[in-house]
């Protein structure tokens, strides 16, 4: 989801991979055994080495073990990729080695990680609109979200559907169902609309993922207000708690060249989270507002998942994506740029 002003015009991008992969394999560990090294037994890193081939870099859970994921290597290995499956700081040995474990000690562990979307494409739909059309006076603000819907019924073999249509899935901010929704409420999150989204509160104000990189801090309301309401004098939508892409089209665009692409975070109010550009790096921005950096007091840190910027050039005019890889070369796998 993508959503950003050029000039008098609002330029919205709905964008989703074509498929994907989920490695479905759960590994329950009823004694951990640690070995001479303090490390469990079973739990350490691994790498599937190929020669010259694609390579994939898979890192487990907070928590895990690369042997969570040792399925998902094979199966990866045996389709002709190199894996690396590293164990990271703190994982693997003690509950007080885990406690100890700093932000910057995980963010140092996956310095060696590849774009993993490297040379994929994705499909997108993106519209155009004059901001005179979507906007009142006095209210320059949007918010937006995109779902998908399918008939209630459908046919395996055929495909065909019948019965009314009904939400399956949405989107709005990116990863908050995949990070900070948990895994027993990501069905009925997916199932309700935005509007609704008051009963998610607590997740947002006590988010795991801000624990294990080094903020215990609670309430978040500021990870509450960037996602659900917006920002007082940026991009506020009102007291209605909704997971929704918000844009205030009276902000200019940042002239091009000189974009940052942590958007507010890098002092450049014209980017995420006041709408989306192509080029901001929603992870980083995402990661570091976890780890600290809107909280109060805030928590500077650099935490990064890595990958720098897009692995194509974006396009300078409507609709601004990068121009498609060539189908027929298959999965691919692109260094870090």
């Amino acid at each position: 989801m993508l959503l950003w002003v050029v000039g008098a015009v609002v330029v919205a991008a709905v964008v989703w991979r074509a498929k994907y992969m989920r490695d479905l394999t759960r590994l329950t560990l009823s004694r951990r055994v640690l070995g001479a090294d303090g490390i469990v037994v079973g739990g350490e890193g691994f790498v599937l080495e190929r020669a010259e081939a694609p390579a994939v870099l898979l890192l487990h859970g907070g928590g895990d073990t690369p042997q969570t994921l040792r399925y998902l290597a094979t199966a990866l290995h045996a389709r002709g990729f190199h894996v690396d499956a590293p164990l990271l700081p703190g994982h693997g040995r003690t509950v007080r080695d885990f406690a100890r474990v700093t932000a910057n000690q995980l963010i140092d562990a996956t310095k060696e990680a590849k774009d993993t979307l490297g040379g994929m494409n994705v499909q997108a739909l993106a519209l155009q609109i004059p901001k005179s059309k979507l906007v009142k006076k006095g209210h320059p603000t949007i918010g937006m979200y995109a779902e998908t819907e399918r008939q209630s019924f459908s046919n395996e073999l055929t495909g065909a559907g019948r019965g009314s249509w009904v939400q399956i899935e949405r989107l709005g901010n990116p990863l908050v169902n995949e990070v900070l929704i948990p895994l027993g409420q990501k069905d009925h999150w997916n199932h309700v609309d935005p509007a609704a989204d008051g009963q998610f509160d607590s997740f947002f104000k006590a988010p795991q993922l801000a624990a294990a990189l080094g903020d215990t801090h609670t309430p978040r309301n500021d990870i509450l207000a960037i996602l659900e309401t917006g920002l007082p004098g940026l991009n506020f939508t009102g007291k209605v708690h909704a997971d929704m892409l918000r844009l205030n089209t009276s902000i200019e665009p940042t002239a091009m060249g000189h974009e940052s692409p942590l958007g507010v975070l890098g002092a450049d109010n014209a980017g995420f989270p006041n709408g989306r550009r192509p080029l901001d790096d929603v992870t980083d921005i995402e990661l570091r507002a976890l780890a600290g950096a809107t909280d109060t007091p805030a928590i500077p840190n650099s935490a990064s998942d890595g990958v720098q910027r897009n692995d194509e050039s974006f396009e300078i005019t409507f609709p601004y994506l990068a121009i498609a890889n060539s189908g027929t070369a298959g999965i691919h796998q692109m260094p870090t740029p």
